[in-house]
């Protein structure tokens, strides 16, 4: 499943060789950070999404 998360099979290996502890809490870092550039991903995609309504939008206007 983690690899489905975009977690490479280096990284997941690495925090699965720790304690049992630490790596609890280490995965749920690195999925943490993972979703923070994923969220960070979409926004940047969602801006350029909004970018391009609005061209649209402007020309549509300048055609009618």
């Amino acid at each position: 499943m983690l690899g489905e998360c975009g977690c490479d099979a280096e990284s997941i290996e690495r925090r699965l060789a720790r304690g049992c502890d630490d790596r609890i809490d280490d995965l749920i870092e690195m999925l943490r950070g993972k979703r923070r550039t994923y969220m960070e991903d979409l926004h940047a995609a969602q801006r350029r999404v909004d970018r391009l309504d609005y061209v649209i939008r402007l020309l549509k206007q300048e055609k009618s």
